[in-house]
This record gives C-alpha cells, sequence and structure tokens, in this order.
C-alpha cells in the first residue's frame, strides 16, 4: 500500500500572511527573525495554525493593505478582538511596527477579554 503525504491547504490568513512576507523579499527564516521567532513557526502559520492574539498584533502591523489586514483581523475576531476595539493607530503603522504604547494598549485589551472571559466561566463554574 503505498505511502500518501497529508496533503496541507493554506488558508485565508496563511495565505495572508506567506504574501506579506513575499512582498518584503524575506525567507521564512528572515521573516521569523524580525520576531524572535524560528522558522518552523512562521512556516506553521503559512500552513493554517493560527497564532496567539498578540502576534496577529505583530502581523498587522506589517499589513499595508485592506486585503491583508482582512484575515488578520477576521483571526483577531476569533479571539474576541474587533477592529473597533484596536487603536486608529494600528491602522497607520510607523515604520515597520507598530509604537510599542500601541502594541501595549491592544495588549491591554486582549487581556481585559481574557480576564473577562475567566471571570464569566467562574460565575458559571465553569473551570
Amino acid at each position: 500500500m503505498p505511502f500518501h503525504r497529508k496533503s496541507r491547504r493554506r488558508n485565508a490568513l496563511g495565505i495572508c500572511l506567506r504574501e506579506i512576507r513575499r512582498r518584503r523579499d524575506l525567507s521564512q527564516a528572515e521573516f521569523g527573525a524580525l520576531f524572535g521567532w524560528d522558522r518552523n513557526m512562521i512556516s506553521q502559520y503559512e500552513y493554517g495554525v493560527r497564532p496567539s492574539a498578540e502576534r496577529l498584533i505583530r502581523f498587522l502591523s506589517l499589513a499595508s493593505t485592506g486585503d491583508e489586514r482582512g484575515p488578520i483581523l477576521k483571526a483577531l475576531e476569533a479571539y474576541g478582538v474587533l477592529a473597533s476595539d484596536l487603536a486608529s493607530s494600528l491602522v497607520v503603522t510607523h515604520g515597520d511596527f507598530l509604537p510599542c504604547d500601541a502594541i501595549v494598549s491592544v495588549s491591554g485589551v486582549v487581556n481585559q477579554i481574557a480576564m473577562s472571559e475567566n471571570a464569566d466561566s467562574s460565575e458559571k463554574g465553569i473551570s
């Protein structure tokens, strides 16, 4: 019986992240190095593993078009972070990355959402 490798299909977010990387003419290793991550992590994201909300926000800082922002914002919504929750400074980036205060403010929103969800779970007796 022949061995068939399971095919991996990229999702919209993975395609978007790959396009952001390619637009900058970077290898996966070089792109990962911008964030302090290894090549394997970038490969996993490009093939469908969903990054954390904080990492999605970092990717959002590199998105330059609506087509690039759309899948990232949709993935953030799965974490409960809506585009309206993000500071307007996130949409217009300064250089390659978000200003530190913008990342901190969005991370605060993400943490508040997580704390709220944990509190709701505790009140309902869900562990």
